[in-house]
């Protein structure tokens, strides 16, 4: 996804890979763990810069028989690599989710996801804040 940076009025693309797994251990009470990269190329530069971070999550989740509301905090560290001089420092990691989903099991679905990730650059005293909102159609067969 195309976006310009605040400070400096650059060009980036952003692209983020997420997988996660959870355990429901009561009807409302859900524990994840996780991999998130996020990759941020620069048009200006040559430079490429990934977010490689392992969160563990805790969440409320409501179930229906129409779809599902959930709520998460998520926790982690990693890195961030440069591919540029192939630095690497340590990151430190929190986020927020929120879910929606609704629909038919054979029809049409619907989910909207707010996110806010705040990965932490401990070495450089530096916080980069991401604020996402994803939105879904599917159809059941």
């Amino acid at each position: 996804m195309g976006r310009t940076a605040e400070e400096t009025d650059e060009e980036l693309a952003d692209v983020m890979y997420e997988v996660d797994g959870a355990l429901r251990f009561s009807d409302l009470f859900f524990v994840s763990l996780g991999y998130t990269t996020q990759t941020t190329a620069y048009d200006t530069a040559d430079l490429t810069t990934t977010y490689s971070i392992v969160p563990v999550g805790l969440g409320v989740l409501r179930t229906t028989d129409s779809g599902y509301v959930l709520a998460q905090l998520r926790v982690g560290g990693g890195n961030i690599t440069n591919d540029q001089d192939d630095s690497s420092e340590d990151v430190g990691y929190v986020g927020l989710r929120g879910v929606l989903q609704q629909g038919a099991v054979d029809g049409v679905q619907f989910m909207l996801a707010l996110g806010w990730d705040r990965y932490d650059i401990k070495d450089l005293d530096f916080q980069d804040d991401f604020l996402r909102l994803d939105l879904g159609l599917g159809f059941g067969l």
